[in-house]
């Protein structure tokens, strides 16, 4: 027998371990689909998640990216479906199954390996299900290279894939507009939420950081958000941008203030070299309050890019190189930063919304619903 026959059919515990790792993919995948609608179409306020582990291990994190979905539709369910075609095949066995789940893990492994180097280089994060995941995907495609038939597609279970495939995404398309035109159903439950958790009030410091204000001072609008943030972390930038939609709505009733928190020990006592650039792209920021607005979203928008020489020319551009590297600035930010120990930040982003702790990113939906019904009650009191 050569090494490309089929040794997996008849052998017991080759077999036995495949099915083992094909259900491990099918339940990782499954929990990080679910997890997908669960932060993107909330149904509460605040949503709890065994995988938000610290900063750097977040399947948070991950699920904001740009590489979390395609159209809408969660990359995991690829996941899913390949555990399900391997178990499928260990169960109703076939060589030409065989041969074509031999081609598909490959695939999948080589898939798995550039995700988890995307992550931790690009995200520089590291989703704890996503990689457990990746140990199943390697152990299914460890035991095809060993046992399993040589790869290759085969006609009729490639359209029999091909079909459960197409049925199965756009079932998936659908339960996201689905998702989508029932996110004010339940307006009474964030409500609700909203006005459960403690009022912590406003920071005993203003930042001289706006991002956005209707009057001088913090505390005399109607809507107050302070944020939390950090220039490299990806769900940061997500919010930024939602925070742009926000302003539009609120223009005349809203202050937003930005305080430094930075996943980065060179400038944060409170966290590890989770971005190694986020203090010294907060110091370009801390030297150009006036400008601060444009500043904030002309760093996310260069995220996914950003260097040390990029944010140096960007200083040089305006004139406060030495600014940035002076020790008062680094001492505004830390200043800033320790703002974080009375609300016990623990993750970026935070937004402090009116008194209130939220955690993450709520979608642009939920945050009108509280806003209207902050703004509804402050108008009932007037």
């Amino acid at each position: 027998m050569t090494h490309y026959e089929s040794k997996l059919i008849g052998v017991k515990n080759p077999n036995l371990f495949l099915a083992l790792s094909s259900l491990g993919m099918i339940i990782s995948s499954a929990y990080l689909y679910w997890h997908y609608f669960a932060i993107r179409f909330p149904t509460t306020l605040v949503n709890n998640s065994f995988c938000e582990i610290n900063t750097f291990i977040s399947c948070n994190a991950v699920s904001y990216s740009p590489i979390s979905a395609i159209f809408g539709i969660p990359i995991s369910i690829f996941g899913f479906l390949n555990g399900l075609f391997i178990l499928y095949s260990t169960i109703n066995y076939s060589k030409a199954k065989e041969e074509l789940n031999h081609l598909l893990s490959l695939l999948n492994f080589l898939g798995c390996m550039i995700l988890f180097l995307i992550s931790l280089i690009y995200l520089k994060h590291l989703c704890p299900v996503c990689f457990v995941y990746y140990i199943f995907s390697t152990a299914s495609y460890g035991l095809y290279f060993k046992y399993g038939a040589k790869l290759k597609v085969n006609i009729k279970p490639a359209l029999y894939y091909l079909i459960v495939t197409a049925i199965t995404l756009t079932l998936s398309f659908f339960h996201h507009q689905y998702k989508k035109n029932t996110m004010f159903n339940h307006s009474d439950i964030f409500i609700k939420d909203f006005y459960t958790y403690p009022n912590l009030g406003a920071p005993r410091l203003e930042s001289p950081y706006r991002i956005y204000s209707s009057t001088p001072k913090f505390t005399d609008a109607p809507i107050q958000i302070s944020i939390f943030s950090d220039f490299q972390c990806p769900a940061c930038s997500y919010l930024a941008k939602l925070i742009n939609q926000i302003i539009a709505r609120y223009e005349k009733q809203i202050n937003i203030q930005f305080f430094f928190y930075p996943l980065d020990s060179n400038c944060n006592d409170q966290s590890g070299l989770v971005h190694p650039l986020a203090c010294k792209s907060s110091y370009l920021a801390a030297c150009l309050p006036a400008q601060f607005h444009v500043v904030h979203d002309e760093i996310f928008n260069q995220i996914d890019t950003i260097s040390s020489d990029w944010l140096d020319q960007y200083a040089k551009n305006k004139n406060i190189v030495d600014c940035m590297n002076d020790r008062k600035t680094k001492e505004e930010v830390v200043k800033l930063i320790n703002i974080g120990k009375d609300f016990n930040i623990q993750a970026t982003p935070t937004m402090i919304l009116n008194g209130v702790k939220i955690e993450g990113v709520l979608p642009i939906p939920q945050l009108i619903i509280i806003i209207d019904e902050i703004l509804r009650r402050h108008n009932e009191k007037r």
